[in-house]
């Protein structure tokens, strides 16, 4: 019989602050860099500098939450969120 080897992978540790503030308009980066090796998906991607970054910044005019989904090289993934608050 053939030998079969599984490689038991954590997910991605993903932890963006829970919430952000800024001035409408107003740029601020929302983190989320894990390294190259990983792929980034931002939802909703309008208003974000590059939504599949792994840390663009983003320019609200009203308050907005966005959703990070980081995929490693092993194909899993991780998801967290992140409400910029516009004041």
């Amino acid at each position: 019989t053939p030998r079969r080897v599984a490689i038991v992978q954590a997910p991605p540790n993903l932890r963006l602050a829970s919430r952000l503030e800024t001035p409408p308009g107003q740029p601020i980066a929302l983190g989320g860099d894990l390294g190259v090796e990983y792929r980034y998906v931002w939802q909703p991607p309008g208003g974000l500098s590059n939504p599949t970054g792994p840390n663009p910044t983003a320019a609200p005019t009203e308050t907005t939450t966005y959703q990070l989904t980081v995929t490693d090289p092993y194909g899993c993934t991780a998801t967290d969120t992140v409400r910029v608050d516009v004041v």
